[in-house]
């Protein structure tokens, strides 16, 4: 393959915007309706679990996939680079990273160690519910254990990384081959209209090697 050709968008610009079903549109819409609290508000999971009283808690990532990505999956990965005298870092691709808290806590955890970025479908209206979401913990107002939200609030930011949201789909990317670990919960493949093009376009981005983990629950 030429390198041209692994810069090439991986599907039609035509294809491309019409890649979401209306369900997923829809879904977006009433998800950022103020007043709206029978939702799921997977945008706001953290790597842990954190209960909190009221109708919204974070979610936890680890929890959905039953690994621990904090522990054992990203240091894992970032000693076999090392290993193979790889000075690198290990880089990592949230699909649908919604408020990028999860992002937040890679990066203050590896810090120059690995390299995020995330898709989200609408990123002004993520980076207002962000904040929102953000001030709720940090005023109190969600009751989390104090020791856990203290942690939170070091690891945590109140507006969007530059590298979140940084497209709105996998979808919208090169075939070229870059990401070390990609992870999925409850986000492009849950929505997507051409969810197995979604997942043949998230392999297409992993290098050799890489990890793919998705869920739907």
């Amino acid at each position: 393959m030429s390198k041209k050709e692994q810069h090439a968008p991986l599907t039609s610009h035509e294809r491309r915007k019409n890649f979401l079903v209306p369900k997923w549109k829809k879904a977006a819409t009433m998800h950022f309706k103020r007043d709206r609290y029978d939702r799921r508000v997977m945008e706001s999971r953290v790597a842990e679990t954190s209960r909190s009283r009221g109708e919204e808690n974070i979610n936890s990532v680890n929890g959905s996939h039953g690994v621990d990505f904090m522990k054992d999956v990203i240091p894992g990965m970032i000693e076999k680079l090392k290993r193979n005298d790889n000075k690198r870092k290990l880089k990592i691709l949230d699909l649908g990273c919604g408020f990028g808290f999860f992002n937040d806590q890679l990066r203050a955890r590896f810090r120059d160690g690995v390299d995020v970025y995330g898709t989200a479908l609408v990123k002004t209206e993520t980076n207002r519910r962000k904040s929102e979401f953000y001030d709720k913990i940090k005023n109190g107002v969600m009751l989390i254990d104090t020791t856990k939200r203290e942690q939170l609030l070091q690891e945590l930011k109140p507006q969007l990384h530059q590298n979140d949201a940084k497209w709105r789909s996998v979808m919208e990317m090169s075939e070229y081959p870059e990401f070390d670990l990609i992870i999925d919960t409850s986000g492009e493949m849950l929505y997507a209209q051409y969810a197995d093009e979604v997942f043949r376009a998230a392999i297409h981005k992993l290098q050799r090697g890489g990890l793919l983990y998705s869920t739907t629950e």
